[in-house]
């Protein structure tokens, strides 16, 4: 953990030795009484804690939080669902990457049934996009929604890539594809040096599932006018692929840049 992240009520009372993060502080960081750690209010500010008394049942702490949460980055991932292994690895490392929102379907080509398992019906996803917001030592959590249907994810997301928000729909496709996503990134890259145009507001990118998109799908792409871009010759898992994806849009908003002092 980078920063150790708490609910607003629980800055209220002690941290017990039986919750993760005590144990965190305790068999990690082996902090005691008047050691500081970074800390921060989940989706709210961050800065430091101090440990005001440590006993063998916990820690008393007293947060000074004067750092207003970083803003959600504008890139939004609609990803087909696989197996569970796949979606908690998209969950931690999208979240530390700084996707704003993570949107599953049931992918056209696979099993529909991955996205009524628990880390969905019991929102224990909620635990691995906090385990990534923890890893990058930030305290804005990303939006994670389970749609029923590719069309519902589409529908739902269309208000970004058209009329409210006018981002830039993005499909991955690891088959006809029409140029590679490193290409197509660099035309606004270029125009937006050269000053003929503004750059990317921002990105819907869309991700199929291990075994791709079905054709259904790519029709609607196609009918949409949402380019289907390749990330090169190899063959990257899904997870390794959003990832991949995710940063290349950073750079090309102009987000992928050096880090400031926490």
């Amino acid at each position: 953990m980078n920063i150790i992240l708490f609910e607003q009520e629980e800055t209220e009372r002690p941290l017990s030795l039986s919750d993760l993060r005590g144990r965190h502080i305790h068999d990690i960081l082996k902090l005691k009484t008047g050691d500081e750690f970074k800390a921060g209010i989940i989706n709210g500010p961050r800065g430091r804690a101090r440990i005001v008394k440590a006993g063998p049942e916990g820690y008393a702490l007293e947060f000074e939080l004067s750092e207003p949460p970083p803003p959600p980055f504008p890139l939004i991932l609609a990803v087909g669902a696989g197996r569970p292994p796949s979606i908690k690895k998209i969950l931690k490392e999208g979240a530390a990457i700084g996707f704003a929102e993570i949107h599953f379907f049931p992918p056209g080509r696979g099993e529909a049934a991955y996205l009524e398992g628990h880390i969905f019906k019991n929102r224990e996803f909620r635990s691995f996009i906090l385990e990534g917001a923890s890893q990058s030592g930030c305290t804005t959590l990303p939006l994670v929604a389970a749609h029923a249907s590719f069309a519902g994810a589409f529908d739902a997301l269309n208000q970004f890539s058209l009329n409210e928000k006018g981002w830039t729909p993005l499909a991955l496709d690891n088959r006809d594809a029409e140029t590679g996503l490193a290409d197509y990134l660099g035309v606004f890259s270029g125009s937006a040096a050269q000053g003929s145009g503004p750059g990317p507001k921002g990105f819907v990118l869309w991700a199929g599932a291990e075994r791709g998109f079905s054709e259904e799908e790519r029709e609607v792409f196609a009918q949409a006018g949402t380019p289907r871009l390749s990330l090169g010759p190899r063959i990257l898992r899904v997870e390794t692929a959003c990832i991949a994806a995710g940063s290349l849009c950073l750079a090309a908003l102009g987000l992928w840049g050096p880090a400031r002092p926490a």
